[in-house]
């Protein structure tokens, strides 16, 4: 069909590329960081924090952050909390996304790798990444 089809432009209105009611939708079993109109719930990141601990941040400072052991516990609480809705493949669902973001913007090195909870709050409030993670992308 035509692009000019009025049933696709009301399909694509509706939110088609939205992932709520998708299979990639957790359905709350996720970390509830953004919601599925993409809304920041600064709470949720609040919790993230809770999950981590102080770790030196390389300047003399202190900052909160996650290791891998700590987002494997951060996800299996997220299973936890979403009780009967959580499905068999959401940790799988979830392989793709903490852990990702650790190797990524991950500070440190071997088992004193950590992600930054200021940094995540930086990603999905302020929509950007770390001036050290940008410096690393090709420039065009």
């Amino acid at each position: 069909m035509a692009n000019g089809n009025p049933l696709k432009k009301l399909h694509l209105r509706r939110g088609a590329g939205r992932v709520a009611q998708r299979p990639l939708d957790k359905q709350g079993a996720g970390s509830r960081i953004l919601d599925v109109e993409a809304h920041v719930h600064e709470d949720e990141i609040t919790r993230l924090a809770t999950f981590g601990k102080d770790r030196p941040d390389g300047a003399g400072g202190v900052e909160r952050g996650l290791d891998a052991k700590e987002i494997d516990i951060y996800m299996a609480a997220n299973r936890t909390r979403a009780g009967d809705a959580a499905r068999w493949y959401y940790p799988i669902l979830m392989k793709g996304e903490w852990p990702v973001l650790l190797r990524i913007m991950g500070k440190g090195e071997g088992n004193d790798r950590y992600l930054s909870v200021a940094e995540v709050k930086a990603l999905f409030v302020e929509r950007r990444f770390p001036a050290r993670i940008v410096a690393r992308l090709p420039k065009l």
